[in-house]
């Protein structure tokens, strides 16, 4: 009875909003979308692609949905812009944002559809290292600079950043934590000379404060806070700040790279990413784990309109060496001849152990599974109190963007992956020298690495009924391998009512 209640309402609000189109002026832009379909699947749970990548709107086991999406914006002035967002999926609001802009300056608020790293605008990708769309957004606040020139320059290099802070949610290990986001972008613009453009980013997060389970409160001072913003270390008292003890909070980033081209007719974009979770990873440029993607734009009267390839590595982790001394691992000896500093273990902490994700869906890219997934179609597994179970991979990624014709468009993704967990999973803890170690039996649901195929169909037709635009939809995706084999279909319709 309340999901019908709060689909009526959203209804309601739709057709409020687009009963006033007629008052607006003439810089105001409104747009209304509503769609609405069914899923159906082989297995339990949908397969990869229906979820993933879809801003946490799409649940496992989602049959039926009622989708709505409200956009609207206002410029007051040649310099000021308004503009207002609002979307949701069945019951959840996955988009509710307000955002303010004058000059070069962007104020927001809100659950907020933005990537961070990666080539912009790439439907194309597995995800961005970074924050990409696969989780529902967290709540935030922040201040944006667009693209300003450097000062004597001549215009060719450009500089970008934005500073945030977020809000995650309640049901978590450390209830309530709080989310620290900022990045910084050059962009050197040579496009009027070689038709290039070179960008190059760091883009860094960091997860503070909240309540552990014994209603311990985690320090969340503005003292605090600027010892997250530059990322100070604690010592550690057995000595060594390469791992877990450098930095008050759970950090996560990238460094990234990309070059765009104009070749011809069409556009090579290549891009270059990073990870780093501590002082340790933290490297420009590293051929040891990365993300390395080629985006190729072909010209606007051609039916191939994008192709691209990614190619995603992230075993090593600064190698299988104890993140810190321990008491009963005190040297490079007992550390089997590795340095300290190792075993990153990307996207997990062991404080804050639902890592880098937020209702239970990872941030970045959803490649890296979490335990809540994996439950679909794994038994139950030592897990080691951190939701990200697999974040040891090799991915290989082709996706393809295609126009039939004006009116049916084709996207589609194939992912062939080689999964080896974790080195918590595969030594029986982060900072233990167990499991493979010394069980030549030990059984681990990783162990060897596991190959699994992903792959999706997504159509779109335009259409008219009624003489009102309308979007037919469907998605295909099949999913098999080592780990499961699944395949799923959804069907949608959609109206736009401005």
């Amino acid at each position: 009875m309340i999901k019908r209640l709060a689909i009526l309402f959203y209804i309601s609000v739709l057709l409020l909003i687009s009963g006033i189109v007629k008052a607006q002026s003439i810089d105001d832009t409104l747009s209304i979308k509503v769609q609405t379909g069914v899923l159906t699947q082989t297995d339990s749970f949908n397969p990869f692609y229906l979820i993933h990548n879809r801003w946490g709107k799409v649940t496992d086991d989602q049959r039926a949905f009622l989708e709505g999406r409200v956009r609207y914006s206002k410029s007051v002035s040649k310099n000021w812009r308004f503009e207002g967002n609002l979307a949701f999926r069945n019951q959840q609001f996955y988009e509710s944002s307000i955002s303010v802009q004058w000059n070069v300056f962007r104020a927001f608020g809100g659950r907020m559809i933005e990537s961070l790293g990666g080539i912009e605008n790439n439907e194309l990708t597995t995800g961005s290292l970074a924050v990409g769309r696969n989780a529902l957004p967290v709540p935030q606040i922040g201040l944006e600079v667009a693209y300003i020139d450097l000062p004597f320059s001549q215009g060719y290099v450009k500089l970008k950043g934005g500073l945030s802070h977020g809000w995650f949610e309640e049901d978590r290990y450390i209830s309530k934590p709080l989310l620290h986001q900022k990045y910084a972008k050059v962009l050197i613009d040579l496009e009027d000379i070689i038709g290039s453009r070179i960008y190059s980013s760091i883009i860094h997060f960091a997860q503070y404060g909240g309540v552990s389970p014994l209603g311990d409160r985690q320090p969340s001072s503005f003292d605090d806070f600027l010892t997250v913003f530059f990322g100070q270390g604690i010592p550690n008292p057995l000595g060594g700040t390469a791992g877990e003890s450098n930095a008050l909070g759970n950090h996560v980033g990238i460094t990234e790279w990309t070059w765009d081209q104009k070749i011809g007719e069409h556009r090579l974009q290549i891009n270059y990413q990073k990870p780093f979770e501590d002082q340790g990873s933290m490297q420009y440029i590293s051929f040891k784990d990365l993300l390395v993607g080629f985006r190729l734009l072909y010209p606007e009267d051609s039916k191939i309109k994008a192709l691209y390839v990614e190619w995603i590595r992230s075993i090593s982790q600064s190698q299988a060496g104890l993140p810190d001394p321990t008491p009963t691992v005190a040297t490079r000896e007992d550390n089997f001849g590795y340095e300290f500093g190792g075993r990153d273990d990307y996207y997990n902490n062991w404080l804050y152990q639902n890592g880098w994700t937020y209702k239970d869906r990872i941030l970045s890219n959803p490649l890296f599974l979490t335990y809540s997934w994996a439950l679909n179609f794994l038994l139950p597994f030592p897990n080691y109190s951190n939701q990200v179970i697999n974040n040891r991979l090799n991915a290989f990624h082709f996706g393809a963007d295609v126009e039939l014709s004006d009116k049916l468009k084709v996207r589609s993704m194939m992912t062939f992956t080689i999964n080896k967990g974790t080195y918590a999973g595969l030594y029986e803890g982060r900072f233990a020298w167990e499991g493979i170690q010394t069980d030549p039996d030990f059984d681990y649901v990783f162990l060897g690495g596991k190959n699994q195929f992903y792959s999706l169909i997504d159509l779109g037709y335009e259409s008219l009924l009624l003489k009102q635009p309308v979007n037919f939809k469907a998605m295909f995706a099949f999913d098999t391998g080592e780990l499961y084999t699944n395949a799923g279909l959804e069907l949608g319709v959609e109206f736009i009512l401005k």
